[in-house]
């Protein structure tokens, strides 16, 4: 019975845990020209990594007058070969849209995300992903995500959409522990009704 309780324990902390998961969808394509992008949106940081200089992400009009996160100046080369996402807590469920804006074979763009102890949980080639296409990011235990544009001093990327789970999502083998927790608990229920009834 103790181990009918332990397991019942462990799968009511599993459902705490996934229903305190929160969901973050930020559309870059309604905040203003000019915009830095910071720490403003909850559950995750934006920032600049590498050379040739770093400064803060803004939200700029590029192509049309779609907006974009990205490192720029006013002719929208970097300042900054790496964007960076950076989350509170454990992410999953990640998707963005991206543009490369032209064809980046010779040095492409790349995403990268990892986990708390900086190991590689995904990645992925951008090099040809053009019109803000939507790019959805494998894995969970996310805590970091960095998009690349592969250290050419003249290339732009952009941003328009970016969507993530935060919070404790469980595994699919947990979701399992928590559905056979759940069942070893009814049956000692039973069982136990059972020899009360027969006593």
């Amino acid at each position: 019975m103790n181990n009918t309780l332990k397991l019942l324990a462990g799968a009511s902390a599993l459902v705490f845990f996934a229903t305190n998961a929160s969901a973050g969808s930020i559309d870059f394509t309604t905040v203003a020209v000019g915009t830095p992008v910071t720490n403003q949106y909850a559950g995750v940081t934006f920032s600049l990594l590498d050379s040739p200089t770093t400064s803060t992400p803004i939200v700029t009009n590029v192509f049309g007058g779609i907006n974009a996160l990205t490192n720029s100046d006013t002719n929208y080369y970097p300042t900054a070969f790496t964007l960076d996402a950076a989350f509170s807590s454990a992410a999953s469920g990640i998707s963005f849209t991206f543009n490369n804006f032209g064809t980046n074979d010779s040095s492409p763009s790349t995403w990268t995300a990892y986990d708390a102890s900086h190991n590689v949980v995904s990645s992925g080639n951008l090099a040809d992903v053009q019109d803000y296409s939507w790019i959805t990011v494998a894995g969970s235990g996310i805590t970091d995500l960095q998009i690349s544009n592969g250290g050419v001093t003249n290339w732009q990327f952009g941003i328009s959409q970016f969507n993530f789970t935060s919070g404790a999502v469980p595994e699919p083998a947990s979701w399992a522990m928590m559905v056979a927790g759940f069942g070893l608990a009814g049956a000692a229920m039973r069982r136990r009704k059972a020899s009360v009834a027969f006593a």
